[in-house]
């Protein structure tokens, strides 16, 4: 019992000392440096190659940091750097391996040379003996370097890792390689057998303008492949890959897209089929090109075959109702790249690439193009018809960087022709070139006019000569003509330039500029150029010496002349200098003077972003600017201006001013006679500093008339801020007529004060104008206002008030009402017009009083004026045209006539006019009251339109000596005012031997085709009417001049049937002929004939518009002889033999 007490004692001391032994080793290795590094050896031990660690910190159990851990055999080299391990090793009694964290600034792998050809591709992995497990893990980059193997992958991260038999998972894996940001979820994968995976991968271009995302799986030996691209070309991916047991991965994949907008283009409807291996592949693919210009669709689709380096062999068509290409030919992408191709155009219309273009084209050319090659076009030979013209195109063309070369090269389109041949490079220009163009406008839309120029081109493209002649004729561009050029360059030399020019009839916006010549010669160095210009009767003449100064040019200003009968001649006092460089330029002094005046330019200095200028004018005619104010105007005095401004620092400072002295506008009145307005004061000071600037400004109008401007810039720009003041003051206005005719007699006192504020192109107003005591007439209507006060007020972002009152005549005026954006060009006036018989037209012949109630609007479109207009009262009295007056025709031209000046304002509305009971017109023997309401209406250039009836009440006519009282009348207006629908009843009673016969005429019609019907009561013959109607008496009683007056007055008055009114007459007074003619050179005449006796036969016939008579006497002397004496306008005596044939 005791031996076996002490052998339990002695077992259970050995069993501590084992514990503690084991313990001690445990604490050792998991625990302390030393122990980690010998676990490491131990490892190195057991590992088919070596395996080497340097910087050891930390230990197993707390976490190992190595500095430098480096494994490699004889096929492989893995080196890590910075690795970081934690691990949790009590997981090893539940039979898995666990791994806190792991992390690693770098992992290079480095793979050897194969040594033997390469297998298909195997994958297998024993099972692992226990589950390892990575929660968490980031490798800063992972380096893959080895035979087919070269990529670069930072920043490789995951969550869940985990190893369990022959089969990897993980939760999350994300990674940056190269240009992309690839991520994968759920991703698994067993390498074993046909090696299943599946993971849903989603990546996206570091710059965000790519991004796709989808699933992959099936296993390496079928591999599904579905990816949904994003970006500017989004499209679907649909493929299979065969990897496993293959040296090369086969594949077999459709790329589909619904838009692709490609430099605007829209491509629709692609796709893409890809079969094969990457060293053996067959491309399809096929998509709709759209071209509104070509007014449908394209489909294109094509074909190539190749491998990783390009496409052996590619094909390309491309077919629409606007005609069909195609391309033939390789193209390589490896380093270097390059492609060449046979290209074929088939009734093309060119709309497809242009919307400018427009036409049909065929033809063929050889493309070549690489990375390190020009693209080169030869072979060119295209013809068709392109913008309804003629087109061809032959030639070699290279284009390489900013080179381009030209070969044998000859462009046609409708009648132009250009050739050219040679070269321009960076540093050297050869070309020589034929141009023939007489329809500019065709090439070029603005250009117009004929252009010819044949010789070369050479020297540099910044320093280019010219060698040869160009001529044109009605050359246009733009705003811009010339109506012929010649310029002639011959050169001796090989630098040597000798050249002359000519411009004529240079203007622009039709405003004549005048014409130009000069000279140039020297060589590319040096230049002499010799300039003359004329403009009328102005002149000027210029030499220059132009050196060539690196990349820049200076020169000197050797002579300059300007001669103006305004202004006078006007010289350079001393040679100037300039210098025009990329960096600086420079000019100055320069001195003009003449009899009286000084233009003084004393620096203009460029420097980088800073300028210098210091200028000044004195005693300046301001004749100069004649061209400037309108016709019939003219101005007089001088002028005197400088500036001294510097820009840096994107601001401006320094100082402008403008001083006019006796300034006199001449205004030459209708009777030429002229009338000189006197401004004795017109200033302009600015000053500018800090980016802004301050503006002073005055003027007077003698007598009595002044204004002032302040203003305060916040800077110097068109989009600035603008603060200011304007006051006018003035009791004096008898120029305003001579400067705006439509006004006369002008009085009163305006005092005016306003504050402007806010944006310089719009500032808002606050303030006012008054206008009191005024009076002025309108000298068109004869309408004299007085006793005016009119007020003007503007406020800060709101429209300015209009309200004021005038008597005219015996009535009143009243206007009120708004204007917004007073100060702009899109300004709007919204104005009410109202009064009570107020005199509207005050002439002798013309008076009219009315009661507007009238809306007036305005903007840049014109004027809309609405509303009524009653007329209380009117007087028109028209007085019969002379005796013999005719109208003239509209075709007529008057030669030396001034032409009336076309109307710019459009006007239109509707107005209401509303007769009174007081409106009498007396008008080629009309007297009547009119009565009724019209409303009238204008459109926009359109004729004014009346819409209305007005009554013809207690009205006379009186015509051809008697008066006709109006039984009834109307005029109804339903279009143009000047042709009513009329309806007119005039009659005459007489008191007849058989009773009262009441005769009447009946107007119809529309003015400008009245019918006249005769009428009575009793009913009676048409004759017999119209002799009660204009006579008083029955025809029976009619002589034969009250017989001619008869036949007239039927013509005159229009009357239907009025020859077989004149026959009546003419039987009733006892005349064998009573007819009106219309045939001859008489024109329309009334002839009355009488056979006197069995010889003699007279006739006399009477113009009715000419009003000449003509006496015809034939008198019968045989029967074969005739003698015929005629008098009138000419006087005529014959002797006729008459021959009768059967």
């Amino acid at each position: 019992m005791g031996r076996a007490r002490t052998w339990v004692r002695r077992g259970l001391l050995a069993f501590l000392l084992l514990a503690v032994v084991f313990a001690g080793v445990l604490g050792f290795v998991g625990y302390t440096e030393s122990g980690a590094r010998w676990a490491l050896r131990q490892i190195d031990g057991r590992l088919p190659g070596s395996l080497s660690a340097t910087e050891v910190g930390g230990t197993l159990a707390r976490g190992l940091r190595i500095g430098r851990l480096v494994f490699e055999d004889d096929a492989i080299r893995i080196e890590a750097r910075e690795l970081r391990l934690a691990a949790r090793w009590p997981e090893l009694w539940a039979g898995r391996l666990v791994f806190e964290d792991l992390q690693a600034a770098s992992i290079a792998y480095h793979g050897g040379e194969p040594d033997q050809e390469p297998q298909p591709l195997q994958v297998s992995m024993a099972p692992l003996p226990l589950p390892i497990t990575v929660v968490s893990g980031r490798i800063d980059q992972l380096a893959l370097r080895g035979e087919g193997m070269l990529s670069d992958i930072r920043g490789l991260r995951w969550h869940d890792l985990q190893l369990r038999d022959q089969t990897i998972q993980a939760q999350r894996l994300q990674a940056d390689v190269e240009d992309w940001a690839v991520s994968a979820n759920q991703a698994a994968i067993t390498l074993d057998g046909k090696v299943p995976l599946s993971m849903a991968l989603s990546w996206q271009a570091t710059d965000g303008s790519l991004s796709g995302e989808g699933r992959i799986g099936g296993s390496l030996a079928e591999m599904e492949i579905q990816q949904q691209v994003s970006g500017p070309y989004p499209a679907r991916l649909d493929g299979t890959a065969y990897i496993l047991d293959r040296v090369d991965p086969r594949f077999e994949a459709t790329v589909e897209w619904t838009e692709w907008i490609i430099a605007g283009y829209p491509f629709r409807g692609g796709t893409v089929t890809l079969t094969g291996t990457p060293d053996a592949y067959t491309a399809r693919y096929r998509f709709d090109f759209e071209s509104e210009q070509a007014g449908g669709l394209a489909q294109v689709n094509g074909s190539g075959q190749g491998n990783l380096d390009g496409l052996d062999a590619f094909d390309a068509q491309l077919a629409t109702e606007s005609g069909s290409a195609s391309a033939t030919g390789r193209l390589s992408w490896s380093t270097p790249w390059a492609a060449t191709a046979e290209l074929a155009l088939e009734d093309l219309d060119p709309g497809l690439f242009h919307p400018a273009l427009d036409g049909r084209l065929a033809g063929k050319a050889r493309l070549a193009v690489g990375d390190e090659d020009p693209l080169r076009l030869s072979g060119i030979d295209l013809a068709g018809t392109l913008n309804d013209h003629p087109f061809s195109a032959r030639g070699a063309l290279t284009i390489a960087d900013a080179s381009l070369d030209c070969r044998q090269c000859e462009l046609n389109l409708g009648r132009n022709r250009l050739q050219l041949d040679g070269s321009s490079a960076p540093g050297d220009v050869v070309l020589e070139l034929v141009i023939d163009a007489p329809q500019l406008g065709i090439v070029w839309p603005g250009l117009g006019g004929r252009l010819v120029a044949s010789g070369t081109l050479d020297g540099s493209p910044s320093l280019p000569r010219f060698r040869g002649s160009v001529t044109g004729e009605s050359l246009g561009w733009e705003s811009w003509f010339a109506e012929s050029i010649d310029v002639q360059s011959r050169g001796a030399g090989q630098d040597a330039v000798n050249m002359t020019f000519s411009v004529q009839g240079l203007a622009w916006r039709e405003q004549p500029l005048g014409i130009a010549s000069g000279t140039v010669q020297g060589d590319l160095d040096q230049l002499e150029l010799d300039l003359g210009w004329a403009l009328d009767e102005t002149t000027a003449s210029a030499r220059l010496l132009l050196e060539r100064q690196g990349e820049g040019v200076s020169g000197e200003l050797q002579s300059l002349e300007i001669e103006d009968p305004r202004a006078g001649t006007w010289r350079l006092q001393q040679p100037g200098r300039f210098a025009i460089a990329a960096d600086a330029s420079s000019a100055g002094p320069l001195s003009l003077r003449s009899d009286n005046g000084h233009l003084e330019l004393a620096e203009l200095k460029m420097t980088g972003d800073v300028l210098v200028i210091d200028a000044m004018l004195d005693q300046l005619p301001l004749r100069v600017f004649a061209f400037l104010v309108p016709g019939g105007m003219n101005i007089s005095g001088t002028a005197n201006a400088g500036l001294d401004l510097r820009y840096a620092d994107e601001a401006w400072t320094g100082s402008v001013y403008w001083r006019q002295q006796d300034t006199i506008l001449g205004v030459t009145q209708f009777d030429g006679e002229v009338t000189e307005v006197y401004v004795p004061t017109v200033s302009m000071d600015a000053r500018l500093e800090g980016g802004g600037a301050t503006v002073t400004a005055t003027v007077s109008v003698e007598p009595g008339v002044s204004g002032e401007l302040d203003l305060r810039l916040a800077e110097v720009a068109a989009d600035t801020l603008v603060e200011g003041e304007l006051s006018l003051q003035g009791t004096d206005w008898a120029w305003v007529p001579v400067v705006v005719p439509q006004i006369d007699r002008m009085q009163g006192v305006v005092a005016a004060r306003f504050r402007l504020s806010g944006p310089l192109r719009a500032p808002g107003l606050s303030g006012q104008l008054r206008w009191t005591d005024g009076a002025l007439v309108v000298p068109a209507l004869n309408i004299p206002l007085t006793d005016i006060d009119l007020l003007l007020e503007g406020a800060p972002q709101a429209a300015a008030t209009v309200t004021g009152r005038a008597r005219a005549g015996s009535g009143d005026l009243e206007i009120s009402g708004e204007i917004s954006r007073l100060l702009q060009p899109e300004r709007a006036v919204n104005l009410r017009l109202t009064g009570n018989e107020a005199v509207l037209l005050d002439w002798p012949d013309y008076r009219v009083w009315g009661s507007p109630d009238l809306v007036l609007e305005a903007d840049r479109g014109g004027w809309d004026i609405s509303g009524d207009m009653r007329i209380p009262r009117a007087e028109i009295t028209v007085e019969d045209a002379p005796e013999g007056a005719v109208t003239p025709s509209p075709d007529v031209v008057v030669v030396g006539a001034e032409p009336e000046a076309s109307e710019a304002v459009e006007y239109g509305g509707a107005v209401r006019l509303q007769l009174g009971d007081n409106v009498r017109v007396q008008a080629f023997g009309l007297d009547t009251r009119l009565e009724g309401e019209l409303l009238l209406r204008q459109a926009p250039s359109r004729p004014l339109r009346a819409e209305g009836q007005v009554t013809l009440a207690d009205g006379v006519f009186e015509a051809y000596g008697q008066k006709l009282t109006i039984e009834s009348g109307t005029l109804t207006f339903t279009g143009p005012l000047d042709n009513p629908l009329v309806d007119v009843r005039a009659i005459r009673q007489v008191e007849a031997f058989t009773g009262p016969v009441t005769a009447g005429i009946h107007l119809t019609g529309r003015a400008n085709a009245i019918q006249s019907t005769v009428y009575s009561k009793p009913a009676m013959a048409e004759a017999e009417a119209l002799s009660y109607l204009m006579l008083g008496q029955p025809l029976s009683q009619a002589t034969s001049s009250q017989g001619s007056q008869l036949s007239g007055a039927a013509l005159g008055l229009g009357l239907r049937h009025a020859n077989r009114i004149t026959d009546q007459v003419g039987r009733s007074v006892g005349l064998d002929q009573l007819t009106l003619t219309q045939d001859g050179s008489e024109g329309t005449a009334l002839v009355a004939g009488k056979q006197i006796n069995s010889r003699l036969y007279a006739r006399y016939a009477y113009g009715v518009f000419s009003r000449l008579g003509t006496l015809l006497l034939r008198y019968r002397l045989s029967q074969r002889l005739t003698l015929e004496a005629g008098t009138g306008e000419n006087q005529s005596i014959d002797l006729l033999y008459t021959v009768e044939k059967y």
